[in-house]
């Protein structure tokens, strides 16, 4: 997702094209940089995991909102995963997800920033099941 929309649909100022340098730290976009997740394959086992609630609400049994911190450690790499989840019923679904990688060794941290939106019409149009089972599952 670009900037403009991410700014048109949420009001959130993001210059993505901007480096940063502080105390001896420097931040620059790299568009080609990817996740490596083959490293999070089964082949390499979890040291440590954890998953941490932050908030969560039915909002008065209107839909469902939650973050939450899902995080693993392996031997060579560590993977955070933020989710901000959004849904209210008859009405859209949102997800906000930020992705942190590092591989030890490097001197570099990979963060990608993923934002998704639709309305439930245009769920439905798409062949996506909006059943009260769905509705009902927080997962």
């Amino acid at each position: 997702m670009n900037a403009p929309k991410i700014e048109e649909e949420t009001s959130l100022k993001i210059d993505f094209t901007k480096d940063a340098k502080a105390d001896g730290l420097s931040v620059e976009a790299v568009p080609e940089a990817q996740i490596k997740f083959e490293m999070l394959s089964p082949e390499n086992p979890i040291l440590h995991f954890g998953e941490v609630f932050l908030f969560e609400s039915d909002l008065d049994d209107c839909g469902y909102t939650m973050s939450k911190v899902r995080f693993r450690v392996m031997k060579d790499c560590f993977y955070v995963l933020l989710r901000y989840y959004l849904r209210v019923d008859g009405v859209r679904v949102r997800i906000f997800d930020t992705r942190i990688f590092h591989e030890f060794g490097t001197d570099f941290i990979h963060r990608e920033f993923q934002y998704r939106e639709s309305t439930f019409d245009e769920l439905r149009s798409r062949g996506f099941d909006l059943s009260s089972e769905w509705l009902l599952n927080p997962n």
